[in-house]
């Protein structure tokens, strides 16, 4: 479980300028564990919905610092940035 700072949502100042602790918190769930699912991960960030979870993802690929390799559902999560 994430601890509930990570769960915040305010500015992060640590080179992600645009990010907010929620997707930084993901990034990081990621570069851990880069099989998990929406699923998997909304289990782990109780204050975030799955739907919540696909709008950071998306927002991280946008941002070209993660991408999805393979399927949805025996893919995995490559850190780009």
């Amino acid at each position: 479980k994430c601890p509930s700072l990570l769960r915040r949502t305010v500015p992060v100042c640590s080179g992600f300028s645009k990010l907010t602790i929620n997707p930084k918190a993901v990034l990081d769930y990621i570069k851990v564990n880069p099989s998990a699912s929406r699923k998997e991960i909304a289990e782990d960030f109780p204050d975030i919905t799955e739907d919540g979870i696909k709008y950071i993802l998306k927002g991280l690929q946008t941002m070209g610092l993660i991408k999805r390799i393979g399927s949805a559902n025996g893919g995995h999560w490559r850190i780009e940035g």
